[in-house]
């Protein structure tokens, strides 16, 4: 099987679509934030944490036609949020700022804005004190973070991970290549491609570790996880991730907060 980012995307969308269920195993770690009013999730960020995205059971925000499914939350002065949004077609926003800067990865469709389009396997910064007025015309599935730039990170990135122009390269361990995406200070944000019969191994030391699979399964730790998956790691860990017919992620290693 050889993958192309291509179709990476374009069968990560497919397989999300078609799934009945949302659960989260492994841990959950929510609580409720009473002076902000917030419950936050996946807020312990000292034992790992996965989450399987099932589309149609997604929470519908009201009056927008929106689904979203949260994959983490925090409120108050260490504010983040990452979430899986699905937005109808003919959706648009009032422009709006980043104060703690914004990630996209477009999984499916376009996501636009005054700047241009941004169609699937196409990756997006808008550092702290941006604004911006997006809108889809067809509709999109796009996985969203928010405040969760490096002090003194100003740059906005734009990267087509599809385009002739996109470098991969050989990663360390056979059948595994890597594009780079961002890198500043602690954080590290790229894509892995692994192909069939093939792993990647990731150790950590200061460092937290995410990882959406953009195309799978994938397995890990004797657990299988299909496309859609998002799993967290702390600091400190080893983790070891398998394919048997060949995936994509999306791996970004930081320091979590504490």
């Amino acid at each position: 099987m050889t993958l192309t980012t291509n179709n990476i995307f374009q069968q990560s969308s497919n397989i999300i679509s078609s799934m009945p269920q949302t659960k989260r195993v492994v841990f959950v770690n929510d609580s409720f934030d009473r002076e902000n009013s917030v419950r936050e999730i996946n807020a312990n960020f000292s034992v790992p944490v996965t989450v399987e995205t099932k589309i149609l059971n997604w929470q519908v925000l009201s009056g927008a036609g929106i689904k979203q499914q949260c994959l983490e939350r925090l409120s108050g002065n260490k504010s983040r949020l990452s979430s899986l949004a699905q937005f109808p077609a003919g959706r648009a926003f009032k422009k709006f700022g980043h104060k703690g800067g914004e990630e996209l990865l477009v999984l499916s469709g376009i996501f636009s804005d005054a700047d241009g389009d941004y169609g699937a396997g196409c990756y997006v910064r808008n550092p702290p004190g941006t604004y911006h007025q997006p809108f889809t015309r067809d509709g999109c599935t796009v996985l969203f973070k928010l405040g969760q730039f490096q002090p003194m990170d100003r740059k906005r990135l734009v990267i087509n991970t599809r385009g002739t122009a996109s470098k991969w390269q050989h990663a360390g361990e056979p059948g595994v290549s890597r594009q780079e995406l961002h890198h500043f200070a602690e954080e590290e944000v790229s894509l892995h491609r692994i192909h069939p019969e093939c792993w990647v191994t990731f150790k950590l030391q200061s460092q937290g570790l995410e990882v959406f699979v953009c195309e799978g399964p994938v397995s890990e730790s004797g657990n299988l996880y299909s496309a859609g998956s998002w799993m967290r790691y702390p600091a400190g860990s080893k983790v070891k991730i398998s394919s048997k017919g060949g995936a994509c992620l999306y791996v970004k290693k930081s320091i979590f907060p504490l």
